[in-house]
């Protein structure tokens, strides 16, 4: 997005809560595909969409921290340990102990 000199408050903030946006999900999908390497072997659609997940909640939990919104943060954090925990009973050893060392 270009810099408008004649915006005002309310359009900067919009800009800058987009580009933030942009920037996390780079982050999510660039964590999700490192996820997908360590794995070892060509995940599945469901182990793809799981990393994304991952990705995207790790990430949003450290901006959250990083912004001192520890309540959001908390919950986004349960958030992950609920889907860990639900996909951790239908996956495979290998992905269970791979995503419990990505969120320690």
């Amino acid at each position: 997005m270009t810099k408008n000199s004649y915006e005002g408050p309310i359009a900067r903030a919009r800009r800058r809560a987009f580009e933030l946006g942009e920037g996390c999900l780079i982050l999510a999908k660039t964590e999700a595909e490192q996820l997908a390497q360590e794995l070892g072997r060509k995940p599945s659609f469901a182990e793809k969409c799981l990393f994304e997940h991952v990705g995207y909640l790790t990430v949003r939990i450290r901006t959250l921290r990083r912004w001192e919104q520890t309540r959001e943060a908390d919950e986004a954090t349960r958030l992950l340990a609920t889907l860990l925990r639900a996909f951790e009973k239908k996956s495979k050893p290998s992905v269970a102990k791979l995503l419990e060392k990505q969120i320690q």
